[in-house]
């Protein structure tokens, strides 16, 4: 196995940090954030739910239609794009100030997070690797697991540090994952040219 990441090393990481950075559009990352928007649009667990719930379809009906630029172009370009959209994402929603703004934003974070970025990763990798693809996807999609465990406490201390900000604005994923996303997921895109 070692050997395996040695020889391949470049197209795993670039599959894993996509994988990895998907973690701004994932339903735990956001989760993080659901006191502090729920406080800023005093909204109720049912009524944030249900916006939730909104974006989270709007994303999977278009997902499809989106999920086809991966066949007509290059992985990076698509990669590029992509990390694009979800740094945008996570900026809206630290700038979001109606609930319109809101479900656009929880949107965009579905689409391009959990969305794209996975469905990118995933695809990239089942084409580099034709022997031994199974090896490689596996590797690739412990970046979800990787984000899961050391976002959430990045979140957390980014969090406890700004909570001088503007009463609207604490708690949402932003303020950890706007400062970091552009910077981070520029290394995805890169690994895997």
């Amino acid at each position: 196995m070692g050997r395996f990441i040695a020889d391949n090393a470049r197209w795993l990481a670039g599959g894993f940090l996509l994988t990895l950075f998907s973690s701004f559009g994932q339903t735990f990352f956001i989760s993080l954030s659901n006191p502090g928007i729920r406080e800023a649009y005093g909204l109720t667990h049912g009524e944030f739910g249900g916006l939730y719930m909104l974006a989270t379809l709007g994303s999977a009906f278009t997902l499809p239609f989106l999920g086809r630029v991966i066949d007509r172009y290059r992985t990076t370009t698509v990669a590029a794009g992509t990390i694009a959209m979800l740094a945008v994402a996570t900026m809206a929603m630290g700038l979001s100030a109606s609930l319109p703004f809101l479900v656009l934003s929880l949107y965009l974070l579905r689409l391009f997070g959990q969305g794209m970025m996975t469905q990118t990763a995933l695809t990239a990798t089942g084409r580099w690797f034709a022997a031994n693809r199974g090896r490689a996807v596996s590797l690739v999609t412990l970046g979800q697991q990787a984000g899961e465990a050391s976002f959430r406490s990045c979140s957390s201390s980014s969090r406890e540090r700004s909570a001088g900000d503007s009463p609207g604005s604490r708690g949402r994923p932003p303020s950890f994952s706007s400062r970091f996303l552009p910077s981070g997921c520029s290394c995805g895109a890169t690994a895997s040219r």
